[in-house]
């Protein structure tokens, strides 16, 4: 009898509830945080500008004439909640040429590396990179005309809006340091600025 009471009992909380038109609000870990994991290509097309130091501070420095670039790139990011985090390289086509009194000299061809974290609602993505960058750096030194690898850093921050469960578009800043590149042997190593701001669409699966 006891259970039976319980059940009319249940039956008609039940009832109550539903002719309140009241309901439990969901649980927040079913709530719509966008859906970001998995493999990304794209490309991405914007401005650069920086300057060259070629004497160790000893002189002012080199500013890089602004110029454009085109970017192809492609990562993989995993999600947790809201957190979106993974690794991304890049291939810039980059021709940043600069004066030093002697001829015209250029940072071009860039190889990136990055580490990402970032947060997620719904369709929109903010996020951070961190990460390794290269690129060849030919200048007229001493030794006449020269060519280096130029290794170092970039960090910067950006934002990606999801148009469909397959495009997206964003924008991204990124500062690069190189320093101490030996691009001369007679020369001291240079030290290298860079900025930029891109224009990004990308395509997920």
């Amino acid at each position: 009898m006891r259970s039976i009471l319980s059940s009319i009992f249940a039956l008609a909380a039940a009832g109550v509830v539903q002719a309140d038109g009241w309901s439990p609000s969901p649980d927040i870990t079913e709530l719509d945080q966008g859906e970001w994991a998995g493999g990304f290509v794209g490309i991405a097309y914007g401005h650069f500008s920086g300057d060259v130091d070629l004497s160790q501070g000893a002189a002012p420095s080199l500013p890089l004439e602004h110029s454009t670039f085109a970017t192809g790139f492609g990562g993989y990011s995993w999600q947790t909640g809201r957190v979106v985090y993974g690794v991304e390289v890049a291939f810039s086509a980059v021709d940043q040429p600069f004066e030093n009194g002697a001829g015209t000299n250029r940072l071009s061809e860039m190889v990136d590396a990055s580490a990402r974290l970032g947060v997620a609602s719904e369709d929109l993505m903010l996020y951070g990179l961190i990460g390794a960058s290269q690129s060849t750096f030919e200048a007229l030194g001493p030794s006449g005309q020269t060519e280096a690898e130029a290794a170092g850093y970039r960090l910067g921050f950006g934002a990606a809006y999801r148009l469909s469960d397959n495009f997206s578009v964003g924008a991204q800043f990124m500062h690069r340091e190189f320093q101490d590149v030996d691009y001369d042997p007679l020369a001291a190593p240079a030290n290298i600025s860079s900025d930029s701001f891109s224009l990004r669409a990308a395509f997920h699966f």
